[in-house]
Order: C-alpha cells, then sequence, then structure tokens
C-alpha cells in the first residue's frame, strides 16, 4: 500500500464518516521539505481562514509536523488551533518548561506556543 493509500485508509478507519468529496481532497502537506513520509501532515479541512481552522489530521507513526507559526498580522492575532487527539499520542514540543495538569495528557504553558 503506497503513502497515500495508507493516509486514506487510516481516515476511513477512524471511525469519522467522511464524504466522497471529503476523501478526494486530502491535503497532503510536506511544507516544502520533500520528506513527507517523515515530515509532513496529512489533513481534511473544515474550515480555514486567517483567524481560525478547523481540520481532521493524521499522520503516520513517526511522522512528525515541522515547526510553524501563526503570527500576528496587520494588528490582529494569530491564528487559533485547536487539536485533539483521537487516537495514538502527540507529542508537543514547546520552548522553556511545561507543567502537566494533573491526571490529563494536556501540557499547560504561559507562554506561545509554536506548532
Amino acid at each position: 500500500m503506497d503513502y497515500y493509500e495508507r493516509i486514506k485508509r487510516m481516515f476511513t478507519d477512524s471511525g469519522i464518516i467522511f464524504t466522497n468529496e471529503e476523501l478526494a481532497a486530502i491535503d497532503y502537506a510536506d511544507f516544502g521539505l520533500g520528506r513527507i513520509e517523515s515530515e509532513g501532515l496529512n489533513l481534511i479541512v473544515y474550515e480555514n481562514n486567517d483567524r481560525y481552522c478547523a481540520k481532521e489530521m493524521v499522520l503516520l507513526p513517526g511522522q512528525t509536523c515541522p515547526e510553524h507559526r501563526h503570527p500576528p498580522r496587520n494588528g490582529e492575532e494569530g491564528k487559533r488551533e485547536t487539536f485533539r487527539c483521537r487516537k495514538g499520542k502527540v507529542y508537543l514540543y514547546v520552548e522553556g518548561e511545561a507543567d502537566r495538569k494533573s491526571n490529563t495528557s494536556e501540557l499547560q504553558s504561559p507562554r506561545t506556543i509554536s506548532y
């Protein structure tokens, strides 16, 4: 099974119902690095504008999403993103020390987080 078939299978096996149009429009993002199987992000986009995005994301085991930022623009705050891990584990790396909330896998940080 090639890379694109593996990603599509992960979406369809997730238990989330996707339309054929959503599955046909999967965004395979390599951030211009040309190493999508090790550094990339695979997305089904529900909403994406200057202030907010709502997406389903799939990464293969061991695949990483390169650091990127959504800085303030034209006096407006940077884009807000919300992540929910539906299956597997996600590691979020931030500068400095982060405190773990008790009994959760979420990290708290008073700093701006770049991802």
